[in-house]
């Protein structure tokens, strides 16, 4: 496995080069992504390792699906196309690819099943 020091040096230098095909949920993960295969399992990068010192609430373990994968590649593409520091470049990949897809079916699901319940004033 890479260390931080690794990680930073590679996936800086490969993921503005990644072809606009590598940002689109319907192609198969670019290969030089790949961090690891295991038989038919394959584990490939993307930069949400950002951790808010600063949260009340984590939520730990949850294993990012293929749209926050590709949404959070495209962010960190524009991220460091602008020279914003890695944190900076992970941080705004992480706010703004963590579960873009599912946000409004999220609270629409919970506002929908409080309602129902009654349980709304």
């Amino acid at each position: 496995m890479l260390n931080e020091a690794e990680v930073i040096d590679k996936f800086s230098r490969i993921i503005p080069q990644l072809p606009p095909e590598a940002f689109d949920d319907r192609s198969p993960p670019d290969p030089s992504l790949l961090l690891a295969s295991d038989g038919p399992f394959e584990v490939f990068y993307a930069p949400l390792d950002y951790v808010n010192a600063t949260a009340k609430i984590a939520i730990v373990g949850l294993t990012p699906g293929k749209h926050t994968m590709y949404r959070s590649l495209a962010v960190a593409k524009s991220a460091i196309e602008r020279r914003l520091s890695w944190e900076e470049t992970q941080r705004q990949a992480k706010l703004k690819a963590t579960f873009s897809n599912a946000r409004k079916s999220l609270t629409e699901c919970w506002t929908t099943s409080v309602c129902a319940n009654g349980s709304a004033g």
